[in-house]
């Protein structure tokens, strides 16, 4: 179900603004570790659970690091290994989180893909209990006092989405349509690409005829370089109530697994990423579950 914000109460005072960097798609913050007056970089990634922090800085910080090593799950075709940990204090444009739930995993992969070393990644554990918006336009993100309620506010030209969380991962069922079809997408800031489809969703939009003819790639993750085919689709997506043409599409043939997630008939359909998102101000509670997506205009 979606509904415009003349049905939401949108007096939402921000408690804190922070800067990012947009690069390569990614959503690039800077944070201070253990009251260090040093900052490091890491990522935003709703589709990451719990955090994440490199290995290596969590040994050289000396974290508490479990001694039993796990496989983590991510894109890409090599094994994930990662240990639990916390994080003691991470400090985010004066917004603060202690013992922060985290896994230690070598990310030097990721940083040199992005040309710069990658200290951790904000994921769950870090969003779960928060209100955010994000203005790519204006590389800020609001991290907000109120969740969003009832009442009655004039912002027409925005939109509100029942957002459900799935392994951890926001997921709305009611926002994307591909040729008039809807479709359950993951919304993953971690995702650099447009739109991403699951074998599952390529057959319930009936698209098979078209992904064969898309060209095959590779894309990056924790776990290195796995197999896609890319493409761009013919026929029209519309998210929210924008209609884009043409739109880039990136076909993974084999997601993942979703930690914790729902029964397989629950399972997404795909993904969709800071490639599309961007055209937004974004914001996520994930307290009363609910995504609004407003035109940046319309966003502030």
């Amino acid at each position: 179900m979606s509904f415009s914000h003349g049905e939401l109460e949108l007096n939402l005072e921000a408690t804190r603004r922070v800067r990012f960097e947009f690069v390569r798609n990614q959503i690039l913050l800077k944070a201070k570790i253990g009251g260090s007056r040093d900052y490091y970089n890491f990522l935003l990634d709703t589709g990451t659970t719990p955090s994440a922090v490199d290995h290596s800085l969590a040994e050289q910080l000396h974290f508490e690091i479990g001694s039993d090593s796990e496989e983590g799950v991510g894109k890409g075709d090599d094994r994930i290994i990662v240990h639990e940990t916390s994080i003691p204090l991470i400090e985010v444009g004066g917004v603060q989180a202690e013992e922060l739930e985290a896994v230690t995993v070598d990310l030097s992969g990721i940083g040199a893909r992005l040309g710069m070393p990658i200290a951790g990644i904000l994921g769950y554990s870090f969003l779960k209990e928060k209100v955010i918006r994000i203005h790519y336009g204006k590389r800020e993100i609001s991290i907000l006092r109120d969740t969003l309620g009832s009442g009655a506010n004039g912002l027409s030209e925005s939109f509100s989405f029942q957002m459900k969380v799935y392994g951890d991962i926001p997921l709305v069922e009611d926002a994307l349509r591909i040729d008039g079809k809807l479709a359950r997408m993951l919304i993953d800031t971690g995702a650099g690409a447009k739109l991403i489809l699951f074998q599952k969703g390529v057959r319930k939009l009936g698209l098979e005829d078209e992904v064969i003819s898309w060209e095959p790639a590779t894309a990056a993750g924790y776990g290195g370089e796995g197999a896609i085919r890319k493409g761009v689709l013919s026929k029209p997506v519309e998210l929210g109530k924008t209609v884009f043409d043409s739109v880039g599409i990136t076909y993974e043939p084999h997601p993942v697994k979703i930690v914790e997630g729902g029964s397989s008939s629950e399972f997404p359909d795909g993904v969709i990423g800071n490639g599309l998102l961007q055209q937004f101000v974004v914001t996520l509670d994930y307290q009363k579950r609910v995504m609004v997506l407003a035109p940046p205009q319309i966003g502030g």
